[in-house]
């Protein structure tokens, strides 16, 4: 007769051997074959390693089992910061984007005209510049649009 299983722990590594908790989940007694659990707490890394055990009522472990899950979000990179003329951009996508969209805003939320880079089927590393060098001194915010998904940061422009 199958163990019964007080619970399931779900552990995280960035390197393959250390593996921290992030997570108990509770079982309803029996072994499960599908476990869901969604982790919002992540480094920045392209690779996680997880292991889920399941836990006997008596707190031995019962199974373990290992999955690598490799990470589609976009890497980026902004030089120099802070800039006096020319703002770098470069983007590194695991996988093809449709529509990519780069847009500078000042801190009031108003769209800076002019600093707008709009590019459709990219993929892999490719590298983007905006030029700033007419702009006040101050705190910007570049937005970059990715599909839908939009990242940002924060530029800082000051006069030579």
């Amino acid at each position: 007769t199958p163990e019964a299983v007080s619970h399931y722990v779900v552990l995280r590594s960035t390197d393959g051997k250390n593996f921290e908790e992030v997570a108990k989940i509770p079982s309803d007694g029996q072994m499960q074959q599908n476990y869901k659990y969604e982790d919002y707490d992540l480094a920045n890394t392209d690779v996680y390693e997880y292991q889920i055990k399941a836990i006997s009522n008596e707190g031995a472990d019962l199974s373990i089992e290992q999955v690598k899950l490799t990470s589609s979000s976009p890497k980026l990179s902004l030089y120099p910061n802070p800039v006096t003329d020319l703002l770098y951009v470069k983007v590194d996508l695991l996988r093809q984007a449709e529509r990519l969209e780069i847009v500078l805003y000042d801190m009031v939320g108003q769209l800076i005209n002019g600093n707008a880079i709009l590019d459709f089927g990219v993929q892999g590393s490719k590298e983007y510049n905006l030029d700033v060098s007419s702009l006040d001194e101050g705190i910007y915010n570049l937005r970059v649009d990715i599909d839908g998904k939009v990242y940002s940061e924060k530029v800082i422009v000051v006069n030579r």
